[in-house]
């Protein structure tokens, strides 16, 4: 099931008030800063994550930044 996509303003209050979907994960991306996001799990995880086409890549993927809470 692929994850379901939403563009919101992300701001840590707006972060904190993600809740985590019944299966699988949700993309929040930030409606600001493009290619900027939150990948929220079902397990409560909350990603930031960085969506662009990075050197040597022919498509655009997504990257890992860190997880909510031990980065600000």
């Amino acid at each position: 099931m692929p994850a379901k996509k939403h563009r919101t303003e992300l701001t840590a209050t707006s972060i904190a008030k993600l809740k985590p979907p019944a299966i699988g994960r949700l993309w929040i991306a930030d409606s600001i800063v493009p290619g900027f996001g939150v990948r929220v799990t079902d397990k409560r995880s909350k990603t930031f994550v960085l969506r662009t086409r990075y050197p040597g890549e022919t498509s655009a993927s997504r990257r890992e930044i860190g997880k909510v809470g031990e980065i600000n």
